[in-house]
């Protein structure tokens, strides 16, 4: 049930309702059973793996908690943990990951030990559960917080598998931890979560959220898709507008959607983690990683980086857990190699800014330029630049695409012609075009907002009085209203990271 469908915006409002209407110590069956029925929309008997995971890890945690109290060995507890670990990560790597290792295998075998493809080199057809990245890393999380003793194990399954399914967040994040939503959930029934101002907030970040998907994310779509999927009829200026357009895209997209999670999840009285920080406000490359896909990224900080070492050992070690992390974060995106050779990438532009970094304060210094001077936005460019060119391998249909759509970018150019015959007429009209800069000068200003002031769109708001915010959310609607795309006779796409 994706948000932006007819059918969310039915089920949200009944979901509250009720929610609010329920006495206390019926909220969290009620919420639990709204986030099966969440995810059920989608294909009902893969319900049963968000069970399973579910189970296996609330197993865990209940497990540990009794071997610390019965004074059991490290060892042992770390078996429980690697127990876990491997069940849940076996169980993704099944769904996600066999076609992908059975390609490998037919293309390495063939020819060396068998003469013809395995199985006629027909790749086995396993469907992806909508989330399953998500839910699992989030139910990780948990059994790693109760071994290290940052979180008390949860007793109570249904509260534990709320906090697992919570459907504002389940298919597509934030990837939530127990320190912060478990918590909450144990909560829901001993505090008051009826607060017309959290309300109000909520449904200011759903309604910024709506914006940034089916005005900016679902009308860029309508540039980019046609040119990966056609690249070899579109030129130089095109392939610079479509990827710069995608780089827009996947960010409105992405975030759009954490956004209208955290909204709805604040409407009913839960906070959840901000997900995004204006990445493209990031000064280089590390900075932008601190800020884009915020709980993934913090995840893989916590659970893989510093149990590798992260910074506290050799220089060469350093940057090999720094290029194993973003390796790795590259192959939870996809099942194919682009998403490997991109997170290859970013590993790399990692280490680089790393060693250039005091090189460049050295210049800015001797040259005596301020670093907070004009050269913040040169940075700013160079960032966005920097993570629009990679996203070429990401967004290419294969990496031979990729690098043919990089090469035709630098090689053979046509920027002429694009200026004086328009050549994005094709995809979009000067219409389109202008509606498409409004919004995103409208997203500028509030992530220059959200920069300057510290504060998400509805803190902000919340500092202005009543007309102003009510303006500010009729704009919006009527934006949305007027320019959005949803519906079935207009050009829409699902969330991005449904895929992931």
């Amino acid at each position: 049930m994706a948000f932006n469908s007819g059918k969310f915006l039915l089920f949200f409002p009944c979901a509250v309702i009720v929610y609010f209407i329920l006495p206390k110590k019926l909220k969290s069956i009620w919420l639990l059973a709204c986030s099966y029925c969440f995810y059920m929309a989608w294909n009902p008997i893969y319900i049963l793996l968000l069970m399973f995971s579910t189970f296996v890890t609330y197993m865990s945690g209940i497990v540990l908690d009794k071997q610390v109290k019965s004074g059991v060995q490290a060892k042992y507890r770390k078996m429980t943990v690697a127990a876990s670990v491997v069940i849940n990560l076996g169980m993704l790597a099944y769904y996600k990951y066999t076609g992908f290792a059975f390609e490998i295998l037919n293309r390495f075998l063939t020819g060396i030990i068998y003469t013809e493809p395995l199985m006629g080199g027909v790749v086995p057809d396993i469907v992806l559960p909508v989330g399953i990245s998500f839910f699992t890393f989030q139910a990780l999380s948990y059994t790693i917080d109760v071994y290290r003793g940052e979180v008390d194990a949860e007793h109570n399954i249904l509260t534990y598998a709320l906090f697992v399914s919570f459907f504002p967040q389940l298919v597509a994040g934030p990837i939530e931890r127990s320190r912060n939503l478990l918590v909450q959930v144990r909560n829901i029934g001993k505090k008051r979560l009826w607060d017309y101002e959290g309300i109000i907030r909520g449904l200011m970040l759903m309604l910024w959220g709506f914006f940034m998907k089916v005005v900016i994310a679902d009308r860029l779509s309508a540039i980019t898709d046609p040119v990966f999927n056609d690249q070899a009829a579109y030129g130089a200026s095109m392939r610079i507008l479509a990827i710069s357009c995608f780089a827009i895209q996947i960010y409105c997209d992405f975030a759009g959607y954490s956004t209208i999670a955290i909204g709805a999840a604040r409407v009913m009285g839960l906070n959840l983690m901000e997900n995004f920080n204006t990445p493209f406000l990031a000064r280089n490359v590390k900075d932008f990683w601190n800020r884009w896909h915020i709980s993934m990224s913090s995840w893989f900080r916590d659970y893989l980086y510093f149990p590798l070492g992260g910074s506290r050992c050799s220089k060469k070690r350093y940057y090999f857990n720094l290029f194993i992390t973003f390796l790795a974060s590259g192959l939870w995106h996809g099942a194919a190699a682009k998403y490997i050779v991109w997170g290859a990438l970013n590993g790399i532009l990692q280490i680089v800014n790393r060693i250039w970094q005091p090189y460049w304060k050295r210049l800015l210094s001797s040259l005596r330029i301020k670093e907070n001077g004009p050269v913040k936005y040169l940075e700013m460019i160079i960032s966005f630049i920097t993570f629009t060119l990679t996203l070429i391998v990401f967004r290419a249909n294969s990496l031979k695409l990729a690098v043919e759509y990089a090469l035709h970018i630098f090689t053979r150019p046509d920027y002429r012609q694009f200026i004086t015959e328009r050549t994005y007429r094709a995809l979009a009209s000067d219409r389109d075009m202008i509606i498409n800069l409004i919004a995103i000068f409208i997203l500028l200003v509030v992530g220059v907002i959200r920069k300057n002031k510290g504060k998400m769109i509805d803190e902000y708001l919340t500092g202005k009085n009543y007309p102003v915010r009510v303006a500010v959310m009729m704009f919006l609607l009527f934006f949305i209203l007027l320019f959005g795309q949803y519906g079935e006779d207009v050009y829409t796409q699902p969330f991005v990271y449904f895929q992931f």
